[in-house]
């Protein structure tokens, strides 16, 4: 089994600052003081999923292949495990950087992504996929996250991940969701229906 990971590192970053999102003030809400939130969240994810490995719980000794780009994208986060780098993580990362990585994802041929943002990033992520069907995980670290694909906390990812790996979960259609922020900003609160996604099926640890 092959396992992609993508972090959005500038996700959630505008939550604790009142922001109604990150997108495109990165660098103004570091610059304010705000700290990683999203990477931190994958960290928590993969060491919960490390420890399910290696546990009694892992009746079919599955060993997942991690597929990623070294860096903040992705393999700061692995606490040292090993992976499979496929790039580096650029110091100013993109929408488009994100889209890169999906698409070198898809050929390597991973059969499933696990994520860590929020509903822009699901964005991002469902564009670049286009018709191609390979399950999402979201681990919630972003400022907004309405979507069907979100786990509801990093352990929680972990474990829907973990059950999926050794064959006790099957992906379902999910809807992606976002929230309108131009609208947001008046006070208006308009989430509307932006597409689906496939996310393995675990209403217990998988948000509705």
């Amino acid at each position: 089994m092959r396992v992609g990971i993508i972090v959005n590192p500038d996700a959630g970053l505008g939550g604790k600052l009142g922001f109604k999102g990150s997108d495109g003030r990165a660098e103004e809400a570091r610059a304010a003081g705000a700290k990683d939130r999203a990477g931190p969240r994958m960290e928590e994810c993969f060491n919960k999923f490390t420890d399910l490995l290696a546990s009694g719980l892992n009746r079919i000794k599955v060993t997942p292949e991690i597929i990623t780009w070294s860096g903040r994208m992705g393999g700061a986060w692995l606490n040292g495990s090993n992976f499979t780098s496929i790039g580096e993580s650029p110091e100013t990362t993109t929408a488009g950087d994100t889209a890169k990585l999906i698409r070198q994802l898809i050929e390597n041929k991973v059969d499933i992504i696990v994520y860590a943002g929020g509903d822009g990033t699901t964005r991002d992520i469902v564009n670049a996929l286009g018709d191609k069907k390979i399950p999402l995980i979201g681990v919630p670290g972003g400022v907004k996250m309405h979507s069907g694909c979100f786990a509801t906390t990093p352990n929680a990812a972990a474990e829907v991940l973990f059950s999926f790996a050794i064959g006790d979960l099957m992906a379902s259609i999910t809807e992606v969701m976002d929230l309108d922020e131009e609208i947001y900003l008046t006070g208006e609160w308009k989430v509307r229906m932006y597409g689906e996604a496939l996310t393995p099926a675990s209403p217990r640890f998988i948000q509705g």
